[in-house]
């Protein structure tokens, strides 16, 4: 399940599905935007790997959701 259609839930449902507060998560994805490392490579912008496909708020939510059922990341 992706964050846009999470975000949409009502305010219980979403805390049945994620286990926390939709406030506790806006706040744990901010924290987490905040300590995301600086790229220290020489040139700017020349990376190696593939870029992340994923939103940090969908991130998040996996890592949630794995957290809260134990469930196997086929499935979520």
């Amino acid at each position: 399940m992706k964050w846009k259609n999470v975000k949409q839930l009502k305010a219980a449902h979403f805390k049945r599905l994620v286990g926390v507060t939709r406030n506790t998560f806006d706040t744990m994805v901010s924290e987490y935007k905040r300590l995301l490392p600086a790229s220290t490579h020489k040139i700017p912008g020349k990376k190696r790997g593939p870029k992340a496909t994923l939103r940090k708020e969908d991130e998040l939510l996996m890592m949630l959701m794995y957290y809260r059922e134990y469930r196997t990341f086929y499935h979520i």
